[in-house]
């Protein structure tokens, strides 16, 4: 019985051994926490660059994005045995003028490069939602970044 479980243990070692030191795999802690920086805009354009910077904005312009600039996105990283790059899984919340949330969602982003961009958008319902101070919440990494805007009726 005792050479069954060194065997087991020889073969959980080796196979550790080969997750830990396999070419370009990162454990989960090693894998530095990429930042965002929130920007609302009009929308976007064909250079994937926002239109504007926005601090107020009505609902007559029918819509608004959320333009997220992430920087230190783990490129070419794999974690433990995955195949694919490390994708960073975020979520985005958009609150209204009375705090109501009126977008929830949640998106991967499998970086290219060490900084990309990524957005939301969202298109007013006027009547439903409340003028006021609008709020995003984005999550990711554990970590939350927050930024504000004047919706005008």
């Amino acid at each position: 019985m005792t050479r069954y479980f060194q065997k087991t243990t020889f073969s959980q070692l080796i196979t550790m051994m080969l997750l830990v030191w396999g070419q370009g795999v990162m454990a989960a802690d090693e894998v530095p926490a990429p930042s965002v920086e929130l920007q609302i805009a009009s929308g976007i354009g064909e250079d994937l660059q926002p239109h504007d910077d926005l601090k107020k904005i009505s609902m007559r312009q029918q819509r608004v994005f959320v333009y997220m600039k992430w920087h230190d996105l783990p490129v070419g990283k794999k974690y433990l045995i995955c195949t694919e790059p490390l994708a960073v899984a975020y979520k985005t919340e958009l609150f209204d003028g009375k705090g109501a949330l009126v977008s929830s969602d949640m998106h991967r982003i499998t970086a290219t490069r060490p900084d990309d961009v990524s957005w939301l958008q969202h298109d007013f319902k006027p009547g439903k939602e409340a003028p006021g101070t609008w709020r995003v919440k984005q999550h990711a990494y554990g970590q939350v970044v927050e930024t504000s805007f004047q919706v005008t009726p």
